[in-house]
């Protein structure tokens, strides 16, 4: 801070008793300047509060435009207008054209005397500006003062400061190592619950293997016992149908026996057809129609059993194909398949029933037409073509029943290639299961090998745990020390500041007596 040169000291002292106006000049402008208003604050802070008493102010640059006047002085509240206040509203304005007019200054010394006349014709005095001077001093000592335990504040926290980063670094080095001991710890316990998982791993690979060697085994039993079944049904099929192509065969003599019958019975009864009367001939057309109906019904039977045959060869073809696919659906069809034949069977059996119940009819009529003993020539010629007609019906069924016999046949081979191929299936499946055995055999010893190494491993890692345990508890007590170190450095840090500050305060103390004394 500025501070009075020691001539402006002597100057007061040696205008003893004192001035009695302090007469403050300052010029009218735009405006009341940051430097003039400083210049107003440093004679009051050397003065005193005491010296506006004695203060008139003295305005040059009268002669300016009054606007320009009344823009300087303000509105009410501007700095200008609040000093003219402080000292008691006494001003003077010069006219700085009017250099020569002598009432200007009559006025002023008027205002002057004025002044002192309203201050009782006191003055300033040497006391006054002492007091001014002390007050000084006192508040510039009380602004260092202030400063002072500032900055000494400001020491202080940037020591706390400095302290709490120290104390927050250790602490986060030790946080940091706790960190890194809780993380090995954790690392630990992991490889712990790890060595435990691959055993219960371990054990559960062993118990699988066992199962799936028990699940093929029993699956080779399976197999095996399935194939044997397979063989007894196709031996039992093929038995079934020996059965029944040798009862068609029966049935067929049967048939060719009871048309010989037939055929001598016609004969005889040519011959006595011979005597029969014309009466007859039309009861013998109304034969003759239903034989042919019965002859184009033959026909058609015999051909839907062909149709039903065809749908046989080809059922059993599809059969065939599905049983190299699937074996399970070779079985299903083969069970359609003789379900069919057995159909067809019954309904053969059912259909020469109904020839035999025809046959039957046909030898009442021929019975009835027995009586006829009149008969033409036209009608043994009929008898005659019809005859030839029945030995052709008897020999198509003869060929019939031999393509039959030899579609079974064929069946028949079929049937037996088709059990050796599932035979050679199975034997391929025992091929593959051995095969997949031995497979298994290799897939255990080389599990028994990794299980060996995984135990290797195992007890390495539990070699390095335990080493790294060892080191933990190393790392724990060189924690510990560096704790208690670190506790040693925190108290001899604060012991440091205590005496710190107390040399500060000290200091203080004795800096404040100096300043007193001086």
């Amino acid at each position: 801070m500025w501070r009075p040169s020691r001539a402006l000291t002597k100057c007061i002292f040696m205008a003893a008793p004192g001035p009695h106006v302090f007469l403050l000049v300052l010029k009218v402008g735009q405006r009341f300047s940051e430097e003039e208003k400083g210049a107003v604050e440093i004679i009051q802070n050397i003065f005193g509060e005491e010296s506006v008493t004695y203060t008139m102010l003295l305005f040059t640059g009268g002669d300016l435009p009054k606007d320009t006047i009344f823009q300087y002085f303000g509105e009410a509240g501007s700095d200008i207008r609040n000093l003219i206040e402080q000292c008691g509203n006494r001003f003077h304005i010069f006219n700085n054209k009017q250099i020569r007019n002598r009432m200007q200054v009559a006025a002023l010394l008027e205002k002057i005397d004025s002044m002192v006349a309203v201050n009782g014709g006191s003055c300033y005095t040497n006391e006054m500006f002492q007091q001014a001077e002390k007050e000084k001093q006192e508040r510039e000592k009380e602004e260092l003062r202030v400063r002072f335990e500032a900055e000494i504040l400001n020491r202080r926290k940037e020591d706390e400061k400095r302290f709490a980063k120290r104390e927050k670094l250790i602490f986060s080095q030790l946080e940091r190592q706790r960190a890194e001991f809780e993380k090995q710890m954790k690392e630990h316990e992991e490889l712990k619950h790890l060595q435990k998982e691959l055993k219960i791993q371990i054990q559960e690979e062993v118990k699988t293997k066992e199962k799936l060697v028990e699940e093929l085994e029993r699956l080779r039993k399976s197999s095996e016992e399935k194939s044997k079944e397979k063989d007894l049904q196709m031996i039992k099929t093929t038995e079934e149908m020996e059965k029944v192509r040798k009862s068609a065969e029966e049935k067929s003599k049967e048939n060719e026996l009871q048309l010989m019958k037939t055929m001598e019975e016609l004969e005889r009864m040519r011959k006595s057809a011979e005597e029969k009367s014309k009466e007859k001939d039309l009861q013998l057309m109304k034969m003759m129609e239903e034989l042919e109906r019965m002859r184009k019904s033959a026909e058609e039977e015999s051909k839907e059993k062909d149709l039903q045959l065809m749908k046989t060869m080809e059922e059993l073809e599809r059969v065939r194909k599905g049983a190299e696919e699937k074996s399970k659906e070779k079985d299903l069809q083969l069970m359609k398949t003789m379900e069919e034949l057995y159909r067809v069977r019954k309904s053969t059996e059912e259909k020469s029933k109904e020839k035999d119940l025809q046959m039957m009819k046909t030898m009442k009529e021929l019975e009835r037409l027995r009586s006829a003993e009149e008969k033409s020539k036209e009608n043994e010629l009929q008898l005659m073509e019809k005859l030839k007609e029945l030995e052709r019906m008897r020999k198509s069924s003869e060929e019939k029943s031999k393509e039959k016999d030899l579609q079974l046949m064929k069946m028949m081979e079929q049937q037996e290639r088709m059990r050796k191929g599932a035979e050679e299936k199975s034997k391929e499946n025992e091929l593959q299961l051995m095969m997949k055995m031995k497979e298994l055999e290799g897939m255990r010893k080389s599990a028994e090998e990794k299980s060996k190494e995984k135990d290797l491993q195992l007890i390495e890692k539990m070699e390095e745990l335990e080493s790294a345990e060892e080191k933990s508890k190393e790392n724990d007590l060189q924690l510990i020390e560096k704790m208690e170190e670190l506790e040693r450095m925190r108290k001899s840090a604060e012991e440091n500041l205590k005496r710190r500050i107390f040399k500060l305060m000290k200091d203080d103390g004795g800096t404040g007596e100096n300043e007193e004394e001086r």
